[in-house]
């Protein structure tokens, strides 16, 4: 992604493209990705699904996931534990 600032980058699209990529921001601000504006130009320019991305990872942490668990990696070091009983982890 170049320097060019969202309100630049917005200008430069066609009418259809420029609503598109403003209703995907919007969608990511209102669901509260950090970085909304990137993920919503970068789904419009490369056609990069991030926005069903974003939404499946959203709904597998929020469902699936021990809230208690308070990371990422914490969470994948549990799983991992949990799915291996004999304790090795995967790990000759």
């Amino acid at each position: 992604m170049d320097d060019q600032t969202w309100t630049d980058w917005l200008a430069n699209l066609a009418p259809a493209s420029r609503t598109e990529a403003m209703a995907l921001r919007d969608e990511f601000t209102a669901l509260g990705a950090e970085r909304p504006e990137d993920l919503a130009r970068v789904e419009t320019e490369e056609g990069v699904p991030h926005l069903a991305r974003f939404r499946l990872l959203r709904a597998l942490w929020s469902e699936h996931i021990d809230p208690t668990r308070t990371s990422a990696a914490t969470w994948v070091t549990n799983t991992r534990r949990e799915l291996d009983p004999s304790g090795r982890s995967g790990r000759p």
